[in-house]
């Protein structure tokens, strides 16, 4: 995995497990890789995965179960699509309207590219 020095790599962890989880790498419900195996899998500091997963785990994505590792939820898929909407309205959004407006984009024109 290669790395963005701008920004954090636990908050990148976090991303390639949504992304793990949204294309079925990891499916719901099932056994994910240690914190171990995946910081050796990535070349990262296992506590940089464990603040990822507990992150995950905050958010109710994956979740643990004693002596048997990590897990993904069942509803994973659905509380990452509800998070990055949110993600998209808070900050996508905004930006496209600023962008949209420096260069003289009408709501109509945006979609008339998006139709097209």
């Amino acid at each position: 995995m290669n790395f963005n020095d701008n920004i954090p790599i636990s908050r990148q962890l976090v991303e390639y497990c949504y992304t793990q989880v949204m294309t079925g790498g990891w499916p719901c419900g099932e056994r994910i890789p240690s914190t171990k195996d995946m910081a050796v899998m990535l070349g990262v500091n296992p506590r940089t995965v464990m603040k990822a997963y507990d992150e995950l785990a905050e958010a109710g994505i994956i979740y643990q179960r004693r002596g048997m590792g990590y897990y993904t939820a069942d509803d994973a898929r659905d509380t990452i699509i509800k998070k990055r909407r949110e993600t998209f309205v808070r900050n996508t959004i905004p930006e496209l309207r600023r962008t949209m407006d420096e260069l003289g984009y009408t709501p109509q024109d945006i979609l008339n590219l998006l139709n097209d």
